[in-house]
């Protein structure tokens, strides 16, 4: 069953919502659409389009001129320098959502992950992540996410990363620490920001909670979903081919 909250406070902390785009105007919008539909009303979005071909910037440029998103423009680096930059350009918040282009959140999921963050000492790095649901690129149920039984550690975090960064929410201190040394090659942002809360402050694996529709794409960059093997193969190839 899924669990509705809802904060009440004088006042709502800030959450930005960081979203990089390459040419996603097929699912720009409804992913969007999703976040502007929160429960929770304090939230912020920064989008960097990262040189996309296609009517993504378009489409865009219409949520910038309705004041609905902060759009940062510039040329193609990658979905990871991409987050980089987003994470160093955005403004200052209490919380911070990596968010992909392509998915579909459900409306309590940043409301769920403050709640669960609040409770967390403000001078250590923190970072939430849930569950989440596979659906196809039309958005049909394909199943349930895995459930990561051990729990989130630094040990695991050498080997693998399981708070992917579209169900992820990180606090104001994560991301200080995060920007005192971005890594020159890493095999994601959302890799990143797990190492740092895992080895230096607390990861918060809310289980059996699912907060987004998680879309796979035959070309995703991610290696969600794919079997064991195919998981290896990517692994070796980000880590031996990609320096």
């Amino acid at each position: 069953m899924e669990e509705k909250c809802n904060i009440k406070r004088e006042k709502e902390a800030k959450i930005v919502v960081l979203m990089s785009t390459y040419n996603g105007e097929a699912y720009i919008q409804e992913q969007l659409e999703s976040i502007l539909s929160q429960t929770y009303s304090n939230v912020k979005i920064y989008v960097r389009d990262d040189g996309s071909k296609d009517h993504s910037l378009e489409i865009l440029r219409q949520y910038e001129k309705e004041n609905k998103i902060v759009l940062l423009k510039g040329k193609n680096k990658g979905f990871i320098r991409s987050f980089f930059s987003l994470l160093k350009e955005c403004e200052d918040a209490e919380y911070y959502a990596w968010c992909d282009q392509d998915d579909i959140w459900l409306p309590d999921k940043l409301a769920r992950a403050v709640e669960l963050l609040e409770k967390e000492a403000k001078e250590i790095p923190a970072l939430y992540f849930s569950d989440y649901d596979y659906y196809d690129q039309n958005m049909n149920f394909q199943k349930h996410g895995l459930d990561h039984k051990r729990g989130p550690s630094f040990a695991n975090s050498l080997m693998d990363c399981i708070s992917l960064g579209f169900n992820s929410v990180f606090n104001n201190k994560a991301r200080k620490m995060m920007l005192e040394k971005l890594p020159e090659h890493s095999c994601g942002h959302d890799w990143w920001t797990y190492m740092v809360c895992s080895a230096f402050g607390r990861v918060i694996y809310d289980r059996g909670h699912v907060s987004v529709k998680y879309r796979r794409l035959e070309a995703s960059v991610s290696p969600g979903g794919k079997s064991f093997l195919e998981t290896q193969i990517w692994r070796f190839k980000k880590f031996f081919l990609n320096d």
